[in-house]
């Protein structure tokens, strides 16, 4: 099926009370152009819990993003690395956490990597997981 004829689609199912149409976002690796300044790297980490209350919650998902940014002006210049897993924290989701994170116990019991942290590598910035010993393996 042609893209055109999927936006067709989805276009007549959003148009319906019935039906809540996602799309996948297309992550650009290039978010402005390159100053030419020398440039500093930043992490933005994002985390859904099984609580609203992070002291209680258990992490269901992580999701991290390396990028590069120009410190005179914080205008993030490209993304380095990406990382994203779901976590079975060992108990089912409550009907409010699934209304707001769309996560659902049968999606979030996928194979876990668990993210550690970002290593440094001759090659640049990279992300990873090691769940066996809680902490990253330099390449």
């Amino acid at each position: 099926m042609h893209q055109a004829d999927l936006e067709a689609l989805a276009t007549q199912l959003a148009a319906s009370p019935e039906y809540r149409v996602l799309r996948r976002i297309n992550p650009r690796a290039e978010l402005a152009p390159d100053t030419g300044r020398a440039l500093l790297k930043g992490i933005v980490v994002d985390t859904e819990t099984t609580d609203l209350d992070s002291s209680r919650g258990k992490i269901i998902e992580i999701g991290i993003v390396a990028f590069e940014y120009d410190p005179a002006t914080g205008q993030p210049i490209r993304v380095i690395d990406s990382y994203g897993e779901l976590e079975d924290p060992g108990q089912p989701l409550s009907p409010e956490i699934t209304a707001i994170t769309g996560i659902t116990d049968v999606r979030r019991k996928a194979p876990s990597k668990c993210a550690s942290g970002i290593a440094a590598s001759p090659q640049g910035t990279h992300l990873c997981g090691d769940k066996r010993r809680g902490r990253c393996k330099r390449p």
